[in-house]
């Protein structure tokens, strides 16, 4: 994917090899075609895992504090950041 215009480099576009020499035919043939993945894409992907673990983690401890009561809500501080986002919604229209 590229967002023109943005700076950012094309991330998660896989080069495709294909080998120059003959391939093997028979029982020894190998596929001739290879994958490889740069390693922003590597690193992207990795760092993906860790933000989808630490939310499992996050997720869990809420759902654990939820099932014993002893999860909260101050219903102040939710009142305004609804009231915020609808006057930000009303902003944008």
């Amino acid at each position: 994917m590229r967002v023109p215009g943005s700076g950012v480099p094309e991330i998660g576009k896989a080069a495709v090899e294909r080998p120059r020499s003959q391939p093997a035919t028979g029982k020894h043939a190998i596929p001739s075609d290879a994958v490889v993945v740069s390693t922003q894409a590597t690193a992207l992907s990795a760092a993906a895992g860790e933000r989808q673990a630490a939310r499992a983690e996050r997720v869990a401890d809420v759902r654990a504090r939820v099932q014993s009561g002893g999860y909260r809500v101050d219903v102040r501080k939710l009142a305004e950041r609804i009231a915020d986002d609808e006057l930000a919604r009303g902003a944008r229209r």
